[in-house]
C-alpha cells in the first residue's frame, strides 16, 4: 500500500508495517481472552503480555529472510551487464504485467526477498532488474517521458512500512504507481539508504523526468 506524505519534512525510513501488527494484535487479544476466560483476567492478562513476546521470536525468520535478499541481490548483480551502474531498491512492483502493478500487501510480506531489484537510471528511462518466474518478467523499463509525479512517501510491505519514492505514470496506456525504496544491500537488515542517497535518488529522477516532459508536480 502506498501513501503520499502530505505533513512538511521526510517520513519516517522504517517502521514496523500494518500487516504485521495487525497479526501480533490478533494474536494478542485471541491468547487474552481465550486464557482470561478460563484462569480469571489476571491470567489473561499475563498471558496477552507473554504474547507480545512474538516480536522476539520472529527474529530468526526476519534474519532468514533477508539473507535470502541479499543473496538474491548478489545474484543479480553478478548476471547484470550493468553491475556498477545499479543501485540495489526494494519496490512494491509486480512484474507479472507491464507496467507494473502494485503487489498486494501480503504478498510482499509472505515472500519478501522477491520486492528485491536493481535500478538503472539512463537518461530516457529507469529500469529494473529482477528474475523471471512463472508469470512474471525479468524486470521493466519505465520512460521517463510518461512519468506523470514523483512523490515521496511511504511504502507498506507487510513486515516494514518504509520510506519510498512514488512514480506514478502511463505505460501503453496504461496507469501505474509503484513505491521504490533505495536499501543498503549489504547491511544485515538490508536498511534503508541514507537521507543523502534517498534525496540524491529522487532528485534524480524529478531531473530526468523533467527533462524529457513538463512534470505534474503534486
Amino acid at each position: 500500500m502506498l501513501s503520499v506524505r502530505r505533513r512538511a519534512g521526510p517520513p519516517p525510513k522504517r517502521r514496523l508495517g500494518a500487516l504485521y501488527l495487525a497479526i501480533i494484535s490478533v494474536i494478542v487479544i485471541i491468547a487474552g481472552v481465550t486464557v482470561g476466560s478460563r484462569s480469571g483476567p489476571v491470567n489473561g492478562i499475563l498471558a496477552a503480555t507473554a504474547t507480545l513476546m512474538l516480536p522476539l521470536l520472529m527474529t530468526p525468520l526476519w534474519l532468514v529472510s533477508f539473507a535470502i535478499g541479499r543473496s538474491r541481490l548478489r545474484r543479480l548483480r553478478d548476471a547484470s551487464d550493468l553491475a556498477a551502474d545499479c543501485l540495489a531498491v526494494r519496490t512494491t512492483a509486480d512484474f507479472s504485467s507491464f507496467p507494473p502493478s502494485e503487489r498486494r500487501t501480503f504478498d510482499t510480506y509472505v515472500r519478501p526477498w522477491t520486492t528485491y531489484q536493481l535500478l538503472t537510471l539512463t537518461p530516457e528511462a529507469m529500469e529494473l532488474r529482477t528474475f523471471p518466474r512463472m508469470g512474471w518478467s525479468g524486470g521493466a523499463r519505465l520512460r521517463f517521458d510518461r512519468v506523470a509525479t514523483v512523490d515521496v512517501g511511504s511504502a507498506d510491505f507487510g513486515d516494514f512500512r518504509e520510506r519510498a519514492i512514488i512514480v506514478s505514470g502511463t505505460e501503453r496506456g496504461r496507469e501505474y504507481a509503484i513505491g521504490i525504496v533505495p536499501v543498503r544491500e549489504q547491511s544485515l537488515l538490508i536498511v534503508p539508504a541514507s537521507d543523502q542517497q534517498f534525496r540524491d535518488l529522487a532528485d534524480e529522477v524529478v531531473t530526468a523526468a523533467e527533462a524529457t516532459v513538463a512534470l505534474r508536480r503534486s
